[in-house]
Parts: C-alpha cells; structure tokens; sequence
C-alpha cells in the first residue's frame, strides 16, 4: 500500500466515524416541549398537592390544558382566614434553539412569576371575594418568555398568594396556582454537540489512524 493509498483509507474511516458519531448521539429534535404545574412541582422542599377544584365555591375552570391546580397541603386544611404565600419551582431542560415560547399562569388568589430569577409580571395584588380587581384566577394571563430561556436548564419560579378573608371556608377561599410552558423548538440547523464520550472516542480515531496507516506502510516498504 502506497502512501497516497493510506491516506486515502485513513480519510475515508475518519467520514466513517464522523458519520456513524453523528447518527448515534444527535438525538431527534422535539418540535415543542410542554412544562405544567403538577405534583412534581416543588413546594417548602416537597412534591405540591394536587387540587381537585370542582367543589370549589364557586367552581372554575381554565384554558390551561394538561397542567394541575397546586398548592403547598390538601385545601381542607387551608386556615381562609390568614394571608399565605408560597413559593413553588420546576426545572426542565431546553437542549435545543428555541423559536418561541409562551408561559399561561393564574392562581387564587395572586402570583410572581419569575423564569431563570427574572421577574416575568408581579400579580400578587389581591382583593376580597366578590370585589373585581385582584380575582387572578378568573383570568389566564400569557407571556413570552423567549428571551428569558437559556440553553440547558431552566427554572420556574412561582410566589402564590391567598388572601385570608373573614367568614370564609376552604372551600369559598381556597388557594393554588396553574401553570403551563409551551416551547417550539427550531430544529433545522442547528443541531446540539454530540457527549464527551464520542467526542474524545472521535478525537482518538483522528490521532491513531494516520499514525497506524504510517506505521503500516513503513512495515510494507
């Protein structure tokens, strides 16, 4: 074998490697990515509760699909007449270039949202049951929060406030929050970097090839 000859075998298994590196650890890219509030949520070092809202007084519902109302206990054991304020976090990973991305929250009664510990809108003001500024939850509030998302992991955080009101129940004065994070990824052409491991198995293949081809051809010559 000439030498011309190895350096051409040398070129073609490193296109090989290259290849095949690629195809195994480039990952399919998620065309979105969802983040809900549920019982995963992280509330005073502990899983949240999760809230069934339907015999609420009066009941209500949102446009927040598949995400859960939370709170920090079971609402039954909720004191309606002291004002709390709890803080509930989430991390999730964002691995790939983001297009757009939008965050639907509201609560019972108030809520600061944060992404990253950037204040994304402070709602925490609260009125009394039957007033009509402050009643949060009867609306969805929606933000872009593109600019606030950085490559990797990710935080939400969410400061949720009820309002003690006298000669209230649980039920008439409960407290939670929703929440939900749609994300659409950009998935052409940016693709993430293949992991440590192959990228060093790829670095050793580039070192030992041409030397095991130079060593060969002098072994034939």
């Amino acid at each position: 074998m000439t030498i011309k000859n190895a350096v051409f075998v040398t070129v073609a298994i490193l296109a090989l490697m290259v290849s095949v590196n690629a195809r195994l650890d480039v990952a399919e890219c998620p065309e979105t990515q969802v983040v809900v509030s549920d019982a995963s949520t992280q509330v005073d070092a502990h899983d949240s509760v999760v809230i069934n809202p339907s015999p609420w007084t009066p009941p209500w519902t949102t446009g927040i699909s598949g995400a859960d109302w939370i709170w920090y206990q079971d609402e039954s054991l909720n004191n309606p007449l002291v004002t709390e304020t709890k803080t509930f976090t989430k991390t999730f990973s964002l691995n790939w270039p983001v297009d757009s991305a939008s965050l639907k929250i509201t609560a019972d009664n108030g809520f600061r949202v944060y992404i990253n510990g950037n204040l994304v809108d402070d709602a925490t003001y609260v009125s009394t049951i039957g007033g009509t500024d402050g009643q949060y939850f009867k609306n969805v509030y929606t933000y872009d929060i593109k600019s606030k998302l950085v490559p990797g992991t990710n935080t939400i955080t969410v400061d949720g406030v009820n309002l003690g009101v006298a000669g209230t129940t649980p039920l008439s004065n409960p407290g939670a929050i929703i929440y939900r994070i749609d994300v659409d990824n950009d998935c052409e052409p940016t693709q993430p970097l293949p992991e440590f491991g192959s990228k060093a198995a790829l670095l050793a293949v580039l070192v030992l090839a041409p030397a095991a081809a130079f060593v060969y051809v002098r072994r034939r010559n």
